[in-house]
């Protein structure tokens, strides 16, 4: 296997003196996908967030390979007070209009380009969100819980999105509360349980029975 992206090694995330993630080690390959499961509270949020980035490492590592691109797309996206269009080309570095276009029509946004993006509906929005991201061409696309609350069509749609970026290189990490769509995407689950890491598995393993105790019951409830 070829050198990982990134690479943490026992990376702990202290909040309110209490650790709300224990010496965590995992690794993200170029175009690989990683989800992450647990129940409410377990800590996958505020992994995703310290693999990006976003919050700080009270101990341990966060390595990556020189000149890493990297976007976050939140499971409520932040969206500017602008057009869809305006909203796109600030988030993407993209001005052109046949290139944003092409962006839209992946997106099958194309009639929503003048609309301002928070007044599309939420599968509209996240999938604004999304190509944005996209867009860049990031070499990790980090996702918390993409499609929570939102109808099959647009789960499916970004679903769609997802999967073609990962064919074209990009490493996923993604926080998801279903068990169905970790079976369709990932190729490797890290399951948490009170700031743990007690499973990191290949997704065939995982859901194939080579999973801890604390996995197991977690299945059996979902």
């Amino acid at each position: 296997m070829s050198n990982p992206l990134l690479q943490a090694k026992e990376i702990e995330v202290i909040k309110g003196g209490a650790a709300i993630l224990n010496t965590i080690s995992v690794a993200i390959h170029a175009g690989s996908a990683h989800v992450i499961m647990g129940h409410n509270g377990a800590g996958k949020t505020m992994l995703l967030y310290a693999l990006h980035g976003l919050v700080e490492i009270a101990s341990g590592s966060r390595e990556m390979t020189a000149g890493l691109g990297q976007k976050l797309v939140f499971q409520k996206p932040v969206l500017l007070r602008r057009s869809a269009a305006a909203h796109f080309a600030f988030a993407s570095g993209i001005t052109a209009r046949a290139d944003m276009m092409a962006w839209f029509h992946k997106a099958d946004l194309a009639d929503k380009c003048d609309v301002p993006a928070r007044q599309l509906s939420a599968g509209e929005q996240q999938k604004l969100a999304l190509i944005s991201a996209l867009a860049t061409q990031p070499d990790i696309l980090f996702l918390d819980e993409p499609t929570a609350n939102l109808d099959r069509d647009s789960t499916k749609a970004i679903e769609a999105m997802i999967t073609a970026a990962k064919q074209d290189g990009t490493a996923l990490v993604m926080v998801s509360h279903s068990v169905s769509q970790a079976k369709r995407l990932a190729d490797r689950i890290w399951y948490l349980e009170e700031g743990q890491l007690c499973d990191d598995e290949e997704a065939a393993a995982f859901f194939g029975g080579t999973h801890s105790a604390q996995a197991d019951r977690f299945l059996a409830e979902t």
